[in-house]
């Protein structure tokens, strides 16, 4: 009972914490707001996260433990078809599951500092993806495509400060949508990845 009253206490200042840091930048939060905004005493905050680079780091963990799921994942795997697009349905999940994490990421530079070999390993994690996803063979075009196509499941986490009104559903099916279009170069290549057994598709009804 007091692990799970400890636990429920860390996460919730994780998540005050990440609404902070979001908002004003990490350098520009102290422990004493954060303390404030949850209502306990510093002394209560430094009992679970005796510093602020502790409280970052906890709060950033669980964003990287999912990435490396899902790149492990594409390794194994390396989906295409059907499967491709229920992949990225996955990853942009997992972008919008930690979109306030990442919106510190994009905003304030200085929070990369405090976790500097974190952001080594996602530039590090983000190459093994796009190179799963494009394939061992993959032309210089089809690898920029793959970028693009991730770099387009990004804009989900700009939407709920640009485009707060649009519908997380709404954003979901958009982006997964021109995600795959913009991996496809023509629409050869597009038949190709939703059908992928080759078998021609036709209107007429089957005998």
């Amino acid at each position: 009972m007091i692990g799970e009253k400890t636990e429920a206490t860390s996460e919730r200042i994780r998540s005050v914490a990440a609404e902070l840091f979001a908002e004003k930048g990490y350098g520009e939060t102290s422990l004493r707001e954060i303390a404030e905004r949850l209502g306990i005493t510093k002394a209560a905050l430094y009992y679970h996260y005796p510093s602020k680079e502790q409280l970052l780091q906890a709060i950033v963990l669980p964003f990287f433990d999912d990435i490396r799921v899902l790149v492990e994942h594409a390794e194994q795997e390396l989906p295409s078809g059907p499967a491709l697009r229920s992949f990225f349905e996955a990853y942009l999940d997992m972008l919008l599951r930690h979109r306030t994490v990442c919106a510190l990421f994009l905003r304030d530079a200085s929070s990369l500092v405090a976790i500097v070999p974190l952001y080594k390993e996602a530039l590090h994690l983000t190459r093994r993806l796009n190179s799963s996803i494009a394939g061992p063979d993959a032309t210089d075009e089809q690898r920029l495509r793959t970028a693009a196509a991730f770099e387009v499941l990004g804009v989900a986490l700009l939407t709920s400060s640009w485009l707060p009104d649009i519908p997380d559903d709404t954003v979901r099916k958009t982006l997964l949508d021109a995600a795959v279009r913009v991996l496809d170069s023509d629409d050869d290549a597009t038949q190709a990845r939703t059908n992928p057994s080759g078998a021609p598709e036709t209107d007429a009804p089957a005998p």
